[in-house]
């Protein structure tokens, strides 16, 4: 029986070390998991920098209908949100508070495969019966 349950556990991962991407997502779900953020550009007591977070806001992110947390435009986009002492809930943004909202759990599979691996039975049942099906 162990030799069914191992392999299958081996799958699967608890903790932020099959941290992946959550890839594309919607303008909403992006709006959702930033809008702390986007309200605290109207804070920024610096007026060059809060003038160019809400020229981006308003020009780059609301018509998008969807980001790419893969992209390296947005990766360069939330690193300049750290450099510029961007504020969420939490305070001022760090890289942590970037992975958090940018990542998932993922399984091993997708770590190892990618973030759209998708194990089906077959593929179980090959590795499994080591039959290199």
């Amino acid at each position: 029986m162990w030799k069914i349950i191992v392999p299958i556990i081996l799958l699967f991962s608890i903790g932020s070390t099959f941290a992946v991407s959550k890839g594309t997502v919607s303008r909403d779900s992006f709006l959702g998991s930033w809008s702390d953020v986007i309200e605290g550009i109207q804070t920024i007591s610096n007026a060059p920098t809060k003038a160019k977070w809400e020229y981006r806001r308003d020009k780059l992110l609301l018509p998008k209908d969807t980001i790419d947390y893969g992209s390296s435009l947005i990766s360069a986009f939330f690193t300049e949100m750290i450099t510029d002492g961007l504020t969420g809930a939490g305070g001022v943004l760090t890289s942590g508070d970037i992975a958090s909202r940018t990542t998932r759990e993922g399984s091993r599979a997708q770590v190892l495969w990618g973030p759209k691996t998708i194990i089906t039975l077959k593929d179980v049942s090959c590795a499994l019966r080591s039959a290199g099906c």
